[in-house]
């Protein structure tokens, strides 16, 4: 039997029934897609004119692929890129007839009976009782008043109950700073009953609106449900709190007031008018300023040609070198200075103190400023939270530890004045709650990946990755997810955003070898897709972070 033959008998046995379709007002059928020959199905039951409604599917190539950089012809540059393809839904007319077979787009509209549908979002569920709200601040408070860290609860729901009888919270084992929070999961299916669902979570922004972050939405987008942030500023409200609550559904995040959330949700949560002249009668005792002149202090190379006129701005052209700081005439010879960063009402426009660079969100949380270098703290900030900083801080600039610690700030007529606030780092850190030995903090410090300026972290495919390649690709692509975004599998992986994943040492390869290439090149490079090196974290790592 020819293939032919058996085609047609294949054709046979489909009838109208089988097959997807609605009719058009011009009385012509459109026939769903969705099996591979439709077409010969189609015209097999007598239709020589018809609708499909189908993909149509485009390359999109990388226009960067023959853009090789003339400075780098050897053996290790990257291969092209694999075009992307993109498929959109269109309504195809479909003609044929004894000459031949034509599909072609059609400009015909949809049916207009079809229901008109908009993207939302709607919530369903009780709202949550004013007691747990308040609870739940009491919670964060407290923990920023003993710790200086954000903390984070997991919003559960009994299903035996109802109404708003049946909200809950679970509070997870978990390690935090004041930017980060990092929780065990397991902690909570140890003590979760059966009938109790988790239906969301609530974490703590201490000394700072009520917002959620890139970080936040990235770690939210595999877990459906009600995020809620509670965050509170010394200079907004007289610190009260303020919230800010998302709906994650397939996704996407959906901002919803609390009115729809709290149950009784007072809009007014101002203190009480007697309390907030109470406190009028306390004043802060401010350290003398200790004047001088602006000059700068070098932290690489020769000093640069400035004025000393304290009305006279220094040349701008030395930002990306130098620190500027004002003449402390302190005692000693070598210190270590901390900027404080006043962030009222955001941290996006927050200048620093030194070199007058808008300060990113991820300065702020890593306690330096990634242009001039100084280290840096948010107004009112715990001691702790410095130190934890500090410590990030001598780690990359293989700062000498065995010095004091000044606080640089400014008094409310803008005078500038310091604070000694730590009499020798090495001390401190040695004493650290995390309890650092001499040898960790010397493997810490010293033996890190760090160790020397320009040293190699790690060979890839014979190609030298240094920490400079590791803190560019890091800064340049900063707002960018290199990783798949919704692969929970990777974000669960112990080498997530480390080179001992072959993909991340590929993208720095790239990065490094062509640094003018488009950050979408980078875009969700990375999934789990294929992938043999997937290790899962465990609570004994830091690699699960929840911000």
């Amino acid at each position: 039997m020819t293939t032919e033959i058996q085609q047609q008998m294949d054709l046979n046995h489909y009838t109208l029934e089988d097959l997807d379709y609605y009719w058009m007002e011009n009385g012509l059928p459109v026939f769903m897609a969705n099996k591979d020959n439709i077409c010969d199905i189609v015209e097999s039951l007598g239709y020589s004119i018809y609708y499909l409604l189908a993909n149509k599917t485009e390359a999109i190539t990388n226009k960067n692929n023959n853009n090789n950089n003339n400075n780098n012809k050897s053996s290790t540059t990257p291969p092209p890129s694999p075009p992307v393809y993109l498929s959109t839904l269109q309504l195809f007319k479909v003609v044929n007839n004894f000459v031949g077979r034509s599909i072609t787009l059609s400009n015909q509209a949809f049916d207009p009976t079809f229901v008109s549908v908009q993207e939302t979002c709607s919530y369903s569920m009780p709202p949550i009782p004013h007691i747990l709200i308040d609870k739940l601040d009491q919670f964060f408070r407290l923990v920023d008043a003993q710790h200086g860290t954000e903390s984070i609860v997991m919003l559960t729901y009994d299903l035996d109950k109802t109404g708003s009888e049946g909200w809950g919270i679970l509070v997870p084992d978990q390690t935090n700073t004041s930017v980060h929070c990092n929780y065990d999961p397991h902690s909570i299916a140890e003590v979760k009953p059966d009938n109790v669902i988790i239906v969301g979570s609530v974490h703590s922004h201490p000394g700072m609106s009520a917002y959620a972050s890139g970080t936040d939405h990235k770690d939210q987008a595999d877990f459906d449900g009600i995020h809620i942030t509670f965050g509170w500023q010394k200079s907004v409200n007289n610190g009260s709190t303020q919230y800010h609550i998302e709906l994650q559904m397939s996704g996407k995040a959906y901002t919803l007031s609390p009115e729809v959330v709290f149950e009784d949700y007072v809009i007014d949560r101002s203190p009480d008018p007697d309390v907030v002249e109470w406190s009028q009668k306390v004043k802060k005792v401010l350290p003398p300023s200790t004047g001088g002149t602006r000059a700068p202090l070098s932290t690489i190379g020769i000093n640069p040609q400035v004025s000393t006129d304290p009305g006279t701005p220094p040349d701008s052209s030395w930002l990306n070198t130098y620190q500027y700081l004002p003449e402390f005439n302190l005692d000693e010879q070598d210190y270590i200075i901390v900027a404080e960063v006043d962030c009222e009402d955001t941290i996006k426009e927050v200048a620093c103190p030194s070199c007058g660079k808008l300060l990113e969100p991820n300065d702020i949380a890593d306690g330096i400023c990634s242009f001039c270098d100084i280290p840096i703290t948010i107004k009112e900030q715990s001691l702790a939270t410095i130190l934890e900083n500090l410590i990030y801080y001598a780690k990359m600039e293989k700062k000498n530890i065995e010095l004091p610690v000044y606080l640089w700030a400014k008094d409310p007529d803008g005078t500038d004045f310091v604070i000694r606030i730590f009499d020798n780092l090495a001390h401190e850190i040695s004493d650290y709650e995390y309890t650092y030995s001499e040898t960790s903090l010397k493997q810490y410090l010293d033996e890190s990946e760090y160790e020397e300026q320009g040293s190699t972290v790690v060979y890839h495919k014979n190609v030298e990755i240094t920490p400079d390649d590791l803190r560019d690709f890091d800064t340049v692509l900063k707002d960018v997810y290199v990783y798949d975004p919704y692969d929970h599998k990777c974000s669960s992986c112990v080498n997530y955003y480390d080179t001992n994943c072959s993909r991340y040492a590929d993208q720095i390869v790239i990065f490094k070898q062509n640094r003018s290439a488009p950050e979408a090149n980078f875009e969700s490079t990375i999934s789990s897709h294929n992938c043999n090196e997937y290790a899962l974290y465990s609570q004994d790592n830091d690699d699960y972070i929840y911000s």
